[in-house]
């Protein structure tokens, strides 16, 4: 009786056994027919599927690097502006409205632009509407000039307000500048160095800052030591001379050796001979270093109106105008990205909250769930791709068969391998939760969690 109730047993583990072979061996034939599905597909329209995934690819990555990328440098840019300034959040909405004319027009990026700004403010307080204007100045002369606008902004702004200058008179400063050195060869960034070290003596002299100016620059295109000259200058104005008074009547003395004796005796040894060099063609000379104001006005406009015409100056401007297009739509999607990072740190901050048993748990069956992915996956790719190569080269020949050949055995495997894992996934989860489950009540009743 027991042996025909083991033999019993043994029969209905049998049909149990078999039963599920017959199950196993329905989901490979079902697999291989979908997977065999799959790649008649993907071979019939191979062309279009490769076209649409490099389209998504690329609108996706390059959407999120050009529009987000472009959208945080300019949001960074006047941000900066702001903790720097402090302005209001009204005058914050102007000055950015004015970087993204300025931006419009300009090939310097976001941050020189808000840095330009940004310095204005400080040294002059709100200039309203002319705040345009202005920077559009200081932009002018770095691009001309081949200088930093930032610095640019920085020593103009330094050099003006110790001459007593406002900033509405930016163009006539820059275009002074601009005009001495093409008509003197002295690089403008040096004559304001010496400027700003100079001030005090230069004010002293009576000089307007357009004198001042081409005194400076003809004084160093001759070659004369600025130092000394100033300071014999400055010595004969504190004497009650009338400094462009001399300068003319020196100017008017044709005979070198005479004009140089002449100015000794007036503005010493140091002096003296230096501005004797410096007029030695007459008063024409001297009009040439007493640069008027009518005569410069517009250098700056003119000179980089000449640049604005070069491709590579134009090419940036299409850059910036580009940019502010990201710009719009950047702002649309940074909230959105925002959103995503707070979601994403909620659970992070979940995650790094959970007791370690179970953390250790997720991090092994998201681990167990990474490998199969990485090994089924890249495979179905890899047939993906066969099935693209087994075609291109079906005038090949006898090739032709191997390939074939090849191409079954793999859909086959990947069949095989593909049944073989998806049934144990639901297994995987369901023996995931009720570990994590276990370890979730040891841990509240051992614990106290």
């Amino acid at each position: 009786m027991k042996a025909l109730r083991s033999l019993y047993v043994i029969i209905e583990l049998r049909d149990k056994i078999t039963s599920q072979l017959n199950n196993i061996n329905r989901s490979v034939d079902q697999t291989k027919s979908k997977i065999s599905k799959l790649t008649e597909t993907v071979e019939k329209h191979k062309k279009i599927i490769a076209a649409l995934g490099a389209g998504l690819s690329a609108l996706g990555y390059g959407g999120f690097r050009v529009f987000g990328g472009t959208a945080k440098d300019f949001e960074r840019a006047i941000m900066e502006m702001q903790a720097r300034t402090g302005v209001t959040r009204k005058e914050l909405e102007r000055l950015t409205e004015t970087v993204k004319q300025l931006a419009k027009t300009n090939s310097d990026s976001f941050q020189t632009i808000s840095g330009v700004i940004t310095i204005l403010r400080e040294r002059y307080g709100d200039l309203g509407r002319d705040t345009q204007e202005v920077s559009q100045a200081i932009l002018d002369f770095a691009k001309v000039t081949g200088t930093d606008a930032v610095s640019a902004a920085n020593s103009l702004s330094v050099v003006m307000k110790a001459f007593d200058i406002p900033a509405t008179r930016m163009y006539e400063v820059t275009d002074t500048l601009i005009a001495s050195q093409q008509r003197f060869g002295v690089q403008s960034a040096y004559i304001i160095e010496l400027l700003k070290s100079n001030a005090a003596a230069l004010k002293m002299l009576n000089l307007s800052f357009n004198e001042a100016v081409g005194l400076l620059s003809a004084l160093e295109a001759n070659g004369v030591n600025v130092a000394r000259a100033l300071m014999g200058l400055r010595s004969a104005a504190a004497k009650g001379i009338d400094v462009k008074k001399a300068l003319k009547d020196l100017a008017e003395i044709k005979d070198s050796t005479e004009r140089t004796r002449k100015a000794t005796e007036i503005f010493g040894s140091y002096a003296g001979p230096g501005l004797s060099k410096v007029l030695e063609g007459g008063t024409e000379a001297l009009d040439k270093f007493m640069l008027k104001l009518d005569d410069v006005r517009g250098t700056t406009k003119r000179a980089s109106e000449t640049i604005d015409k070069s491709l590579s100056e134009q090419i940036g401007i299409l850059k910036n105008n580009l940019a502010i297009l990201s710009v719009e739509i950047g702002r649309v999607l940074l909230p959105v990205m925002k959103s995503v990072v707070k979601i994403v740190k909620t659970f992070a901050d979940a995650f790094q909250a959970l007791p370690e048993p179970i953390k250790g748990t997720i991090a092994m069956l998201v681990g167990l769930i990474t490998v199969i992915s990485a090994v089924v996956g890249p495979l179905l790719l890899q047939i993906a791709a066969f099935a693209w190569f087994h075609s291109t080269i079906a005038n090949m020949g006898g090739l032709v068969s191997v390939l074939s050949t090849l191409k079954t055995a793999m859909l086959g495997f990947a069949g095989s391998v593909w049944a073989a894992i998806g049934p144990l996934l639901p297994l995987i989860a369901v023996v995931g939760a009720i570990v994590g489950a276990i370890l979730l009540l040891q841990d509240v009743m051992v614990k106290g969690w």
